[in-house]
């Protein structure tokens, strides 16, 4: 079960996490923290639109589990244009195997390693998501 958050505490968070990844540039650490200023950006921005004041107000699909780190999922609510997000899909590791774009920041977050070219083209995505929410209003 998640906590309730409030839609001005997601818009914090979202610059908050831009300014921090920006800070420690390009790594797993930085990318990981655009991957939560994105989805707090995109969260942030589909209560506004709903009217929603705390993520309780989500459809529970995109508060829990799995599917509540699903930014592909957040944006097509939200409907950007696909080229925002359409870099933002699975990612080789490594080695053998491949992580998909709603486990990113897992990956991100236990060091693993994924395909250079292809990890540079979804942490691309990301910052188009979050410069997104950022002009939609507030992040």
């Amino acid at each position: 079960m998640s906590i309730p958050v409030r839609a001005g505490d997601l818009s914090r968070s979202c610059r908050q996490l831009r300014e921090a990844a920006d800070a420690i540039k390009e790594s797993p650490p930085a990318h990981l923290l655009r991957y939560y200023a994105a989805e707090c950006g995109l969260k942030h921005a589909l209560l506004r639109r709903r009217n929603g004041r705390t993520t309780d107000d989500l459809p529970p699909q995109q508060r829990k589990g799995e599917s509540g780190h699903d930014l592909r999922s957040l944006a097509k609510e939200l409907r950007l244009a696909d080229a925002d997000y359409r870099e933002l899909r699975a990612c080789r590791r490594h080695g053998s195997g491949s992580v998909r774009h709603h486990e990113l920041h897992e990956a991100w977050r236990y060091g693993v390693r994924l395909d250079a070219e292809e990890e540079r083209r979804a942490v691309a995505a990301l910052d188009r998501l979050v410069q997104w929410a950022v002009k939609e209003g507030g992040s």
